[in-house]
């Protein structure tokens, strides 16, 4: 069964899916491009970046989710693998654009969540998401690289634990 036309999917490796699940990220930087715009269900790959833990905007706002210590966010196992986490749009994708420096060091915008290089050292596109929502539950499912369109059951089954704020 193919899925529906007006919905996509992108696997993206923890902490970045619940990052943008809980809309603390509302850029994904990921090595490839799509000129697709509308429902963007975020899967959370089966295996973490584990280098974001390097990052101190990553460390900083992990700390931040569900009052979580230092010790928790030195591992990912905590974290949903293999499942889609959220739901929102994808509004733009462009590619990482310089900044000017303003105070010190020059930047790229969309700065911290939006960088140069997505993980695993490629080129990075940024993916801009709006109205992200966290589901009431992850809904396992496969992911795929690069974007990919969900199944007609997935679909239901993402449905069925949005939350109840979202609109129709």
């Amino acid at each position: 069964m193919t899925g529906l036309p007006g919905v996509r999917a992108v696997t993206v490796r923890q902490p970045w899916a619940m990052l943008a699940a809980d809309g603390v990220a509302p850029v994904l930087s990921l090595p490839h491009s799509t000129t697709w715009r509308g429902v963007l269900y975020v899967h959370a790959a089966a295996n973490p970046d584990t280098a974001a833990l390097n990052l101190p905007h990553v460390i900083e706002a992990l700390n931040a989710c569900d009052n979580l210590t230092r010790t928790d966010t030195e591992h990912l196992d905590w974290l949903t693998y293999g499942a889609v986490v959220a739901v929102g749009r994808l509004i733009d994708v462009h590619d990482p654009v310089a900044q000017p420096a303003l105070f010190g060091e020059p930047g790229v915008c969309c700065e911290p969540w939006g960088a140069v290089r997505a993980p695993g050292g490629r080129r990075a596109r940024h993916w801009v998401l709006a109205d992200v929502f966290r589901l009431g539950y992850p809904v396992t499912a496969v992911g795929r690289p690069s974007l990919w369109t969900p199944d007609a059951r997935l679909i239901r089954h993402v449905t069925e634990v949005l939350p109840t704020e979202v609109p129709a």
